[in-house]
């Protein structure tokens, strides 16, 4: 649901909080991803989607950067066993 909220924010409303044709989009996109996919997609749904990326948003992208930086301190603690041993 996190996932689908991200992609109505991001591609759909090009990163903007809301979409000029905001209610037009959501009934579009309900349609679309029911004939699709089947239930689960209302338009009331979808907006409960949304609200739920945008109140997770910056929870993620801590834990993304969280990720990245233990990432990186790891590779270069490899990176420098590799060299004393090598």
């Amino acid at each position: 649901y996190w996932e689908i909220g991200r992609r109505i924010v991001e591609v759909e409303q090009k990163g903007e909080e809301r979409a000029e044709y905001g209610e037009e989009l959501l009934k579009r996109l309900s349609k679309d991803l029911t004939d699709r996919f089947g239930r689960g997609f209302s338009a009331r749904n979808l907006r409960s989607f949304r609200l739920f990326y945008l109140s997770y948003q910056i929870w993620q992208t801590v834990s993304a950067k969280s990720f990245d930086e233990k990432s990186a301190t790891l590779s270069r603690k490899f990176e420098k066993s590799q060299t004393l041993s090598g």
